[in-house]
């Protein structure tokens, strides 16, 4: 009996030592399992918002422009939360390898592609901000030097006018036309420097739209 109880008592721990060696690896396997489930669909985002910033797609007008700017900002803010998800996947896939998980080499390797495809990911985001605000301010250049033309040609017309007065009284009133003329025209001095200052600061940040600009600032001058 006492035999039996013995083999019964060894036959019970080696049970648990299996149990417990069968748990651990379980548990291994889930935490490896949940690692590699997130990281696919991290990567499949990761995808489909590459596609997104890749767009060549800058808007035909100011209007378009501004709201593809706006979409924009709201990736940008999908970005960084993103960012922040595979960050805390490398903190746990470090202290998988550091406990030298079973799938370490492969988890490694995971986490390595993913925080690659991110950087790569938030380089192209910067670019198509940068070409989506030199888009707005192309349109808006454009939108302002035209309205300045076209304002342009019609204090030209009232410049050309021969009227010169029949009378003392007729002659006061072209007096006062011509001192608000000056002053439109004062104005409008300022508003041509306000577009030109914009032409400049374009061609200094060396707009890919340099040519056009340069051009149609000849056009107004």
């Amino acid at each position: 009996i006492q035999k039996l109880c013995e083999e019964l008592d060894d036959a019970w721990k080696d049970l648990q030592d299996k149990a417990g060696e069968r748990s651990r690896a379980l548990d291994l396997s889930l935490r490896a399992q949940e690692f590699f489930f997130e990281a696919g669909e991290v990567e499949s985002w990761l995808s489909e918002k590459n596609d997104v910033l890749s767009s060549t797609d800058y808007g035909r007008d100011r209007d378009a422009a501004t709201k593809l700017l706006t979409k924009h900002k709201a990736v940008e803010l999908e970005l960084d939360s993103y960012n922040g998800i595979v960050t805390e996947m490398g903190h746990t896939a470090a202290a998988m390898v550091n406990a030298k998980h079973p799938d370490s080499k492969a988890i490694a390797n995971k986490q390595q592609a993913i925080a690659q495809q991110m950087r790569a990911l938030q380089r192209l985001a910067t670019t198509r901000q940068q070409r989506l605000m030199e888009s707005m301010y192309r349109h808006e250049y454009f939108l302002e030097s035209r309205e300045l033309e076209q304002w342009i040609k019609e204090q030209e017309q009232a410049a050309a006018s021969e009227d010169y007065g029949q009378d003392y009284e007729h002659l006061l009133i072209l007096q006062a036309k011509f001192d608000d003329f000056k002053h439109r025209i004062e104005a409008g001095s300022e508003r041509f420097n306000q577009c030109e200052e914009l032409a400049k600061k374009l061609i200094t940040n060396e707009s890919p739209y340099i040519q056009d600009i340069e051009k149609r600032q000849e056009q107004l001058g």
